[in-house]
């Protein structure tokens, strides 16, 4: 599971907000990047940053949850930093001959905004978002994908006793929708259509009608995880973080589209939380049958679960190639 955090989690792009949770000078969001925690702060000077959250003193956090704040502050020992990362203040520091407060500054990471939503890579130096994904502009344009003007308004997790492999594959396969979200998730979508999912490297695209004629469904997965979905009534932003070989914990946020009924709005959001519910029972359950090992290994079926053996192999290809040496 180590090897999956760094490897995996730590060498990709994530989706973590919408861009309207950082529109304004201070506001703030912590997350995780596999092992990495970070924090992204919209600075006085209008400039998103992202950085880890980590004082350069003895490792404490320096910021806890989201929120608007006007400096970041290690708890600890009192070192605080503006939001463009400088450090500030070193209590009980100016005795230390040649101490440099501009050399323990927050250590960056790097952070894109692409269509409305705002991703993060521990790396500061990874390669530009659209550079390692260009299928994820392909698919956003086919989409017409956009999640700039839309208004957040509602945020659901989850913590599941399950590997985070077994919840990213329950996020793209809707085999399991006619048994198990015939009251949630149905009732929204002609979810059969989910079954033509189209994968470019480790980016993902699927479409299905609304029901009620409401127009049409857009998904968008960026392996390893994350899920982005707009619609007529809702844009979606779902983040997939493991917590360890055996817990993941799941975040779905909600906005509404510009012009939806507020009210269609939360109703949709709220059969979303159910099958998202609906999902944590499936996946516990999934994931004891697997630690039972009463079954030597699982049976995948042609068609509606292509998408796994394509996520298997992304995994084995992300191992492998982190793994290798590189040569100068």
């Amino acid at each position: 599971m180590a090897a999956e955090e760094l490897r995996i989690f730590g060498r990709s792009w994530s989706a973590l907000a919408f861009a309207a949770d950082l529109a304004e000078p201070g506001q703030t969001l912590t997350a995780r990047l596999g092992r990495v925690p970070v924090v992204l702060a919209r600075g006085a000077d209008g400039v998103l940053r992202g950085f880890v959250n980590v004082c350069r003193h003895r490792g404490h956090t320096v910021a806890d949850g989201d929120g608007a704040r006007r400096l970041l502050l290690c708890r600890y020992h009192g070192w605080s930093y503006g939001l463009d990362g400088c450090l500030l203040r070193a209590p009980a520091t100016e005795q230390i001959e040649g101490f440099d407060r501009g050399a323990l500054g927050l250590a960056p990471v790097a952070v894109a905004e692409w269509r409305g939503v705002i991703f993060a890579h521990p790396d500061p130096n990874a390669p530009p978002l659209a550079d390692a994904n260009p299928a994820l502009e392909v698919f956003g344009a086919d989409a017409a994908f956009d999640l700039g003007a839309h208004h957040p308004f509602r945020t659901q997790s989850f913590d599941i006793p399950a590997n985070w492999k077994l919840v990213l594959d329950n996020a793209v396969e809707c085999y399991h929708c006619p048994t198990i979200h015939s009251t949630s998730l149905n009732r929204l979508y002609e979810t059969s259509g989910f079954g033509g999912a189209v994968w470019s490297g480790a980016v993902r695209h699927s479409r299905a009608e609304m029901t009620k004629g409401r127009g049409r469904h857009d998904c968008i997965v960026l392996f390893p995880g994350s899920y982005l979905a707009a619609d007529s009534v809702l844009g979606i932003l779902g983040r997939i973080e493991p917590d360890g070989p055996s817990r993941t914990r799941l975040t779905f946020r909600f906005a509404a589209t510009p012009g939806a009924d507020p009210a269609l709005a939360a109703e949709f959001a709220g059969l979303w939380c159910e099958t998202l519910a609906e999902d944590v029972t499936i996946l516990t359950e999934q994931a004891r049958g697997i630690a039972s090992g009463a079954i030597a290994a699982g049976v995948l079926v042609p068609g509606p679960e292509n998408c796994l053996i394509h996520l298997r192999d992304l995994v084995q290809h992300m191992l492998v190639e982190a793994a290798a040496p590189h040569q100068d």
